[in-house]
């Protein structure tokens, strides 16, 4: 059996709004412009400012797939959010950071595929033995080696 991770197919961050509407208004601009030009990428990073932990994007997404709750198979795309405690978007090319109230994700988890695989080994064993005292059986292979069957 085929069991597929979990594929995460978007991560949407919602700001803080209350905290946004006490930034200068330059600052505001300058949020709206990042968010805007799809300037979120792997040079964003997460910082926790309560638990003193950053996380690149990269690493967020590793995170995010444990926290998802209820599991299960999805023929179609499943729907994760959570609301983040004093948490920050930090974008690594100037000192900006933007207050999180959360994430929403989408996700898609297939079903495991069974595939049957027959291995013929005829070719290389020896032969099989039985010991009819201990009621043991042995396997030797070809190369020298014997495998116990029990």
């Amino acid at each position: 059996m085929i069991i597929k991770p979990i594929q995460i197919k978007s991560i949407n961050f919602e700001p803080d709004i209350s905290w946004f509407t006490l930034q200068p208004p330059f600052i505001q601009q300058t949020i709206k412009q990042k968010f805007k030009n799809g300037a979120i990428d792997n040079n964003s990073y997460i910082v926790n400012k309560t638990k003193n932990t950053q996380l690149s994007l990269e690493e967020f997404a590793i995170y995010a797939k444990e926290k998802i709750v209820n599991k299960h198979y999805e023929d179609k795309q499943g729907v994760y959010g959570e609301i983040l405690d004093n948490s920050y978007l930090k974008f690594i090319d100037s000192d900006l950071e933007v207050k999180l109230k959360g994430y929403n994700l989408t996700y898609c988890w297939d079903k495991p595929t069974k595939h049957n695989i027959n291995i013929d080994l005829m070719q290389q064993i020896l032969g099989i033995i039985h010991n009819y005292t201990t009621n043991k059986k042995q396997i030797v292979f070809k190369d020298g080696n014997i495998k116990n069957l029990d």
